[in-house]
């Protein structure tokens, strides 16, 4: 072993190849894993480790029966062991890829395109950490990120260009959420990509999917907070627009006009099976409108895709759960009406799939109620309407999804 570290009967090791662990007292465990099958690594510290100035260094690799923890570390170690670690899985999984024969069957630009871009940074599939409809995202070292976006997504190379200067402007913000900061970009093989910084944290989804109730709630009280706390970031304009993607920015008149050409750029893929399988549909779109149309404030700035995939979670010393950062501004991205992120942070949280998730969503709903009063009852019903609209054209593609908008639309 090149390095090896003993408290009673803890330790861990690493070699060239693998990495060790070791604990136990009356039964002894020892986990082997090679660097390559690491997927990300995490520190933890409790109150009382705090105090004592240690840590414990978690190697996150595939679900099954080995769970390798170095315990119990001198807290600089746990934190040297755990940047260290990532680079060996890096280089290992580029050394593994170097061993396999190239795939030559690969039959579609879209496929080849990403694997050139991949390997110009010595990525491949096991480094994905992160999936949307407009990018897959792949961890590079432990401060940057590789985004890849799908040729698909509407001018990537103009949402770049869109993106770079709106997050450089955020960057001075302090809201006490950190925000996504493109530090280069370009094209490889007709796919384009970005190197953002990594976000501190780990994806709220993710961790909801794990995390006890009481837990949970704590974590979904401050990420109501985050929701409220975008809202502060500047605007590149003053009235109601749409900030980015196509002819962006363009600014609108009123909220109502806004929002129904966000819509009419949806409604041509999915008008024909809305009327299909949701009756009176006619009637609910002349609802929105009416409501849309007497909506009344300043406009400020709207993630648009508010959600526990898109937001990032830490905690704080003391153990609490807490909201760090939020991320993939995208065309859904507006300057509009703010109850829409405050209303989508409720709504879709029911999209999330473990088993409390709804009830989650409920509790949620009563929480912001209290803060916002009746407003955010009638907002919330209205907005599951449009984004049941907005979302509809996922009949193509997203079973699930679509399953959702037609129950937004019908409640």
């Amino acid at each position: 072993m090149a390095a090896a570290v003993r408290l009673l009967t803890l330790r861990y090791g690493t070699d060239d190849r693998v990495v060790v662990t070791e604990h136990g007292w009356l039964t002894h465990v020892r986990n082997i894993v090679p660097h390559a099958k690491t997927q990300s690594v995490r520190l933890s510290q409790g109150p009382l480790q705090r105090r004592l100035g240690l840590a414990d260094v978690h190697l996150d690799i595939t679900h099954g029966p080995v769970t390798p923890i170095a315990h119990q570390l001198d807290a600089t170690a746990a934190r040297a062991l755990s940047l260290s670690q990532l680079d060996r899985a890096r280089l290992a999984r580029a050394a593994d890829r170097a061993r396999l024969p190239v795939d030559v069957s690969d039959p579609t630009a879209e496929q080849q395109g990403r694997r050139h871009v991949l390997e110009r940074f010595g990525l491949g599939d096991r480094d994905l950490i992160g999936s949307g409809g407009e990018s897959e995202v792949y961890a590079l070292g432990a401060d940057r990120v590789l985004r890849i976006y799908r040729s698909g997504h509407e001018a990537p190379a103009a949402m770049i260009a869109q993106l770079a200067p709106l997050y450089a402007g955020w960057s001075a913000q302090r809201i006490g959420l950190e925000l996504p900061l493109i530090l280069d970009s370009g094209e490889i093989g007709g796919r384009w990509f970005s190197v953002d910084r990594r976000m501190s944290g780990g994806s709220l989804s993710a961790w909801l999917a794990g995390a006890e109730v009481e837990a949970r709630r704590q974590a979904l009280l401050s990420y109501l907070d985050a929701a409220a706390r975008v809202q502060q970031l500047p605007s590149p304009v003053t009235g109601h627009a749409r900030l980015l993607g196509e002819d962006a920015p363009r600014e609108f008149d009123t909220l109502a006009a806004l929002l129904t050409d966000q819509l009419l750029r949806i409604l041509p893929q999915s008008q024909a099976r809305l009327e299909q399988d949701v009756p009176g549909i006619n009637l609910v779109w002349g609802e929105l409108q009416e409501w849309l149309a007497a909506r009344r404030g300043a406009p400020r700035l709207v993630h648009g895709d508010f959600c526990p995939p898109n937001t990032y979670v830490a905690h704080l010393p003391d153990g609490r759960p807490v909201i760090t950062g939020v991320g993939d501004f995208s065309p859904h991205t507006l300057h509009a009406d703010p109850m829409m992120d405050i209303a989508g942070a409720v709504m879709f949280l029911e999209l999330e799939q473990y088993a409390g998730a709804v009830d989650d969503a409920a509790w949620l709903a009563g929480q912001a109620y209290e803060r916002l009063g009746p407003d955010l009852e009638q907002s919330l019903a209205m907005y599951r309407r449009y984004y049941g609209f907005y979302f509809s054209d996922a009949h193509a593609f997203d079973p699930v999804l679509y399953g959702w908008c037609q129950r937004q639309l019908t409640r």
